[in-house]
This record gives structure tokens, sequence and C-alpha cells, in this order.
């Protein structure tokens, strides 16, 4: 229970962070311009400080390299399909905006929209299964120790702040109604919840595994950031702050998450060493 308790916690400082920028600075003609290369530096940051340090910790440095590479590629392909099928649809949208000027667009985003409507479920997938790693990082620490999940799911709750403020940030770039946003919140959310109750029916879970599932979304997340939303920001903004704001949410990202985990790492550390030693101890006994 208490480490279910603790994904809550995480999945309710994705939610606050994304609810926060949503409320805060939703209706900024600015923030809609800077959004989205925002949201690039800050998951850019994720990757570098927490991500694929955690892939090459816990996998040799090939499988690291070819899970990654699997991310990517993974997210590129679901891309490509969504952007045959919007492309397909296109024809048929645009006739029917002509013939109703009154009608509601069936697009997921409209013409003022930075990131396009092919792009939104990559993102939203490469984000839930980066939560769901989360979730399964909480419920593996729990098996070594209550204070070494407590530690860790701390950890996942800073750095879930950024990932939640990316996750609205493109959102509203994106002109994602706010029903929409806030049922695509929840879900993603979820997705630390549901990680966690995998662990729990599943305890035999192995590093290899976790390392693997890690591996991928740091794949999944750097195809976002660094191959869709920061190429889309500087093609379509000539804003003078645009890549003031990347560098500002790039190394912020990286000194905060940087700075929280490596606290909490070594607490998880600690609390996994003194279980290991009182492990042999009865051993010896």
């Amino acid at each position: 229970m208490i480490a279910l308790a603790l994904s809550f916690a995480a999945a309710l400082g994705f939610l606050g962070a994304g609810f926060f920028v949503d409320t805060a600075f939703g209706r900024s003609r600015v923030f809609h311009h800077l959004s989205v290369v925002i949201a690039a530096g800050i998951l850019l940051g994720v990757a570098f400080a927490d991500l694929l340090p955690e892939s090459f910790d816990a996998l040799d440095t090939t499988y690291a390299a070819l899970w990654i590479g699997v991310g990517f590629l993974a997210l590129f392909l679901v891309e490509a399909l969504m952007r045959a099928h919007t492309h397909h649809h296109e024809p048929h949208a645009h006739a029917h905006s002509h013939a109703n000027a009154h009608a509601h667009s069936h697009a997921p985003v409209d013409e003022d929209g930075c990131v396009p409507a092919h792009a939104i479920l990559p993102f939203l997938i490469g984000l839930a299964l980066h939560n769901f790693t989360d979730g399964l990082v909480i419920g593996t620490s729990y098996e070594v120790s209550d204070s070494a999940s407590t530690a860790v799911a701390a950890g996942i709750l800073i750095h879930q702040i950024p990932v939640g403020l990316s996750f609205a940030a493109v959102l509203i770039a994106s002109n994602v109604p706010h029903r929409r946003m806030r049922r695509n919140a929840a879900l993603i959310g979820g997705m630390i919840v549901l990680g966690t109750l995998v662990v729990l029916a599943i305890p035999d879970l192995s590093d290899t595994t976790l390392g693997a599932l890690t591996a991928l979304s740091a794949g999944a997340v750097l195809y976002i950031a660094g191959g869709h939303l920061l190429p889309e920001a500087q093609s379509e903004y000539r804003h003078p702050g645009v890549a003031a704001a990347f560098v500002i949410a790039l190394l912020g990202t990286i000194a905060f998450v940087g700075l929280f985990s490596d606290e909490h790492s070594h607490g998880a550390d600690d609390d996994a060493d003194h279980a290991a030693h009182a492990d042999h101890a009865s051993h010896d006994d």
C-alpha cells in the first residue's frame, strides 16, 4: 500500500504541474509561441539527466543503445502512420469546413497550432511509456525497503514536475480543448500507478527488464523532443526568445532533476546496501 500511495503522489505531481501551466499561462500568446521549445528543452533535460544515465547503468552499453534506438524508431513509425492517416483525411475535412462555416473542426489541432495533429499521439505514447516506467521503479524500490521506496518516489515526484510542464505546454500549443487535455493528463498520470500495480502483481521483475523499459522511454523522449518538437519550433517561430527559452529550459531541467535525483538515489542505494548486509548477516547466523 505504501508503494501505491507513493505512485499516486508522483501522479499528482505530474497533474499539478500541468494544471498550473494551463491555468497560469494557457491564455498567454507569448507562452503559446514559446511553449513548444520550452517543452523540448524540458524533455531533453529529463532524458540527459535521468533516463539515459539510468539506461546505461542498468544495461550493457550495446543493449542500452539498442533499446534507445528501438524506442526512437517506434515513435518515428507511429508518427509516420499518423501523418499518413491525417493527410488521407485532409481533403474531406477541408471540403466540410467550406460546406459549413459554423461547423466544428474534426482535426485535433486548428490552423494556428504549432504541433500538427499527427504528432500528438506519439507525444502522448512517449510520456505514457515514461510514466509507466517510473511506476515500475517505485514498485521495485519498495521491494528493497520502505525508506528506499520513499526516497525513489520523492525523486520521481520531483522530475514529474517538468514532465507535467512539458505535457501542458505541448497541448496548449496544439490548441487541444481543456476537457481533452484533462482526460489525457489523467490517463498519462495514471500510468505511474499502473506501473506500480504491475510490479506488485509480478514482484520478480528483473533489473534488465526495467533497464530496457527505461531505455525505450529514453529513445521515445529523445525522438519527441529532439526529432520533432525542437525542429518544429525552430521552423514555425522566429521569436527572439526561442533560443533563450530552450537553453534555460534545458539547463534548468538538467540542474533541477540532476540535483534531486543524485540526492535521492544515494539515499536509496544506502538503504539497498543496508538491506543486503542484513540479509547476509541473517544467512551467516
